[in-house]
């Protein structure tokens, strides 16, 4: 079966495996299982990067791997302990020129912590007031608008129009 978009929950059933890209990039590759989904009982590799080409994107490789790494249970020390939680795998498809040619690839692009959900934090009344002032305005003008329409399509039957 081909992998599919989406998010789906996995687990890691391998140690961290400690790799190196060209330019010698430090980072850790971990092979998942999907447990859920059109997916289920596949395996994917995830990997992640340690350093970037400039600070900034260092700083934020860094971040991201070592956070992805605790969210799927390491404890800074042992590889197996990788294996410990299940976690949210975000799905991505690519494509890529490889040898003159496009191909499509999938890859785990997200680890997300199965347990900690969006982090919204309340507006204070003042905007929720002016928010709400902008959705009046936005509906009044749509209710005041001309209408329009679209001359129908000779496929479409009668009743459909």
């Amino acid at each position: 079966m081909a992998y599919q978009e989406g998010d789906f929950r996995a687990k890691a059933c391998s140690a961290i495996h400690w790799i190196g890209s060209k330019g010698n990039n430090p980072g850790a590759r971990v092979n998942v299982e999907f447990l859920d989904g059109p997916c289920k009982g596949q395996r994917m590799w995830w990997q992640g990067f340690f350093e970037g080409k400039t600070p900034e994107a260092s700083a934020r490789n860094f971040l991201n791997t070592t956070t992805a790494l605790q969210v799927m249970g390491f404890d800074g020390d042992d590889d197996e302990s990788v294996q410990a939680n299940e976690w949210i795998a975000v799905v991505q498809r690519k494509e890529e020129e490889y040898e003159g040619r496009i191909v499509e690839r999938f890859e785990i692009r997200f680890v997300n912590d199965l347990n900690r959900g969006p982090r919204f934090e309340p507006l204070d009344p003042v905007r929720v007031s002016a928010l709400k002032q902008r959705i009046k305005g936005a509906m009044m003008a749509s209710k005041n608008a001309p209408a329009t329409t679209k001359a129908p399509a000779e496929d479409v039957p009668e009743w459909a129009r």
